[in-house]
């Protein structure tokens, strides 16, 4: 509800049309209700045809007109929620796209899926349907004044159902707001359980992990279905209060008016009207309760991305040097996972000249993949610093560092798009000759030309579809196409056949006669012994070991 508020009081002139048109609207709600005491008064009294068709025209005239209004509301109300909300969803995708990886760790990668399918529901509950059920509620007392000077008993009798209907609204939110809590969560585990079942329908298969997920989705579906369950109890409960209150005001105001009309103080056509314009009353509170939940979801929702976006983004701005050529210099680095406690290894120092070569070795879970990371600027060290030709690189804008680094991850993952599109990523300027010209290198040409869609071929599920040796050296012609001066590349062989395997050790020869500097984290022996230095990364021991033979093999 504040959140409403809070966007009627920003535009205070769109506002004012607003409620103008409303309150217009609730003098011409009570037509139907006049009519029907001026049908039975007048026209069933004195059998007048002509009072019948006066108010019979006067009546329609009057209900076309509420009905071009609420339209013209409706308009008033797009106005006043404005681009708010794609606003609110273009900025928190831009969020998801741009703050730290290490602050976006508290998320799991389902809770960030549903921080957008929030905004979506704040879109509907926040926006013109939400901002006319509130402007009708203050209109509903102009109606319930109109009623008390026919009888100030039966508005005195609707304005008791009233408050009870406000309270119940209230305590409505207060009940949904741990349950709505929970359900967002435990949608989210769901949701990440389906994405399993659809993407790694292979792995499952194979490594028999039916009875797993199905234990661990029945689980959380139970617990989804137990929260959904109560939440339904509770809108159903007060749904049902909402029906049983509409009711018991149309017995009370119909048995106290009868009352009234027995001793002389109302007539049958004013006791009818009444009945009507009472109903009116209440229904903007009928509708505030059953709107309770979308309300109550929005703002979880709305508080979520607000918390979201607290976390810190990339630094922007930096300098570009003019003439890098790939020297990196590491001083006393410390860097570890995100959310973990302590670095993987800290301490490390080594220099690397333009041109070098320099392997990166150690046991799983030592740090190669988290320093390359760090190396391409893609997480922060937790100490020490990255010097690019003497320059700390937290001084070099982000942006021109990482087009002027070439990057193959572990696991090579693609945007959904072409191949085209995603080649190009790095380096939008490239041609389809140079996109060739490295997919060639990467002994994929054949590949592609064999391929119906050629350059065009589309690419989903992160390129899951592909073989993954196809998927590697994918990734590697993507580093190609980019062809910086510092090449960081994680275990650019593994998973390879011979011949694959071959292709990339070429290439790698290749970028060092080149005057490449390459960065490589491998368990391969031959690219171990084809390098100048070896950095042994194995925790505290972690640093530089000298070559003991020609090509750079390391000490053990």
């Amino acid at each position: 509800m504040g959140e409403i508020i809070a966007r009627l009081a920003r535009v205070p002139g769109e506002t004012a049309r607003l409620l103008a048109i409303t309150a217009l609207l609730a003098v011409l709600g009570l037509t139907v209700s006049l009519f029907v005491m001026q049908v039975l008064n007048r026209y069933v009294t004195h059998g007048v045809s002509g009072t019948l068709v006066t108010l019979t025209v006067g009546a329609l005239l009057a209900v076309l007109a509420e009905h071009q209004l609420r339209r013209l509301r409706w308009s008033i109300a797009e106005s006043i929620a404005g681009d708010q909300d794609r606003r609110l969803a273009t900025g928190l995708f831009g969020l998801l796209l741009t703050t730290d990886l290490r602050g976006q760790a508290p998320w799991s990668a389902a809770a960030r899926e549903e921080l957008m399918r929030g905004v979506e529901r704040a879109r509907v509950a926040f926006g013109p349907a939400g901002l006319t059920v509130v402007a009708d509620l203050p209109f509903s007392l102009l109606v319930l004044v109109i009623l008390a000077l026919l009888s100030p008993t039966l508005a005195g009798v609707t304005a008791v159902f009233c408050v009870g209907l406000a309270a119940l609204a209230w305590l409505d939110q207060r009940r949904l707001a741990r349950p709505a809590d929970s359900l967002t969560r435990a949608n989210g585990e769901v949701g990440a359980l389906v994405a399993s079942a659809v993407h790694a329908g292979e792995t499952i298969r194979h490594f028999r992990a039916q009875p797993l997920l199905m234990a661990r989705w029945q689980r959380v579906s139970e617990q989804a279905w137990a929260i959904g369950d109560r939440i339904g109890w509770i809108q159903v409960g007060g749904a049902s209060l909402t029906q049983v209150t509409q009711a018991l005001l149309g017995v009370a105001i119909v048995g106290v008016g009868a009352l009234q009309v027995v001793g002389g103080g109302l007539d049958v056509g004013t006791l009818v009207g009444a009945n009507l314009i009472a109903g009116r009353v209440l229904t903007p509170f009928s509708r505030i309760v059953q709107y309770g939940r979308s309300l109550r979801a929005a703002a979880v929702a709305v508080a979520e991305a607000k918390r979201f976006a607290a976390v810190a983004v990339e630094r922007e701005g930096g300098r570009a040097l003019t003439s890098w050529t790939g020297a990196v210099t590491v001083q006393d680095l410390a860097v570890g996972f995100p959310g973990q406690d302590g670095p993987l290894f800290s301490g490390l120092s080594v220099a690397i000249p333009a041109g070098g070569v320099v392997a990166l070795t150690g046991r799983n879970g030592a740090g190669k993949s988290v320093l390359l990371k760090t190396l391409a600027g893609l997480m922060e060290p937790a100490q020490g610093r990255i010097l690019a030709d003497g320059v700390d690189r937290r001084l070099l804008a982000l942006d021109w560092w990482r087009s002027r680094v070439s990057y193959l991850p572990q696991e090579p993952v693609f945007l959904p798009g072409s191949l085209r599109d995603n080649l190009r990523l790095a380096r939008p300027d490239a041609s389809d000759e140079d996109l060739l010209r490295c997919l060639a290198e990467a002994d994929l040409r054949g590949f592609v030309d064999s391929h119906p869609q050629h350059l065009g071929l589309i690419l989903d599920q992160g390129g899951q579809t592909l073989a993954p040796g196809i998927r590697r050296r994918l990734g590697l012609a993507r580093a190609l196409v980019t062809d910086g001066p510092l090449y960081l590349l994680d275990e650019p062989s593994e998973g390879l056949d011979r011949e694959g395997a071959r292709v990339v050790y070429q290439r790698l020869i290749d970028l060092a006669q080149r005057g490449r500097t390459l960065v490589i984290a491998t368990h391969d022996p031959v690219i171990l012994n084809g390098t100048q230095t070896v950095v042994h990364l194995d925790g505290p021991r972690s640093g530089l070991r000298t070559p003991d033979a020609p090509g750079g093999r390391a000490a053990s």
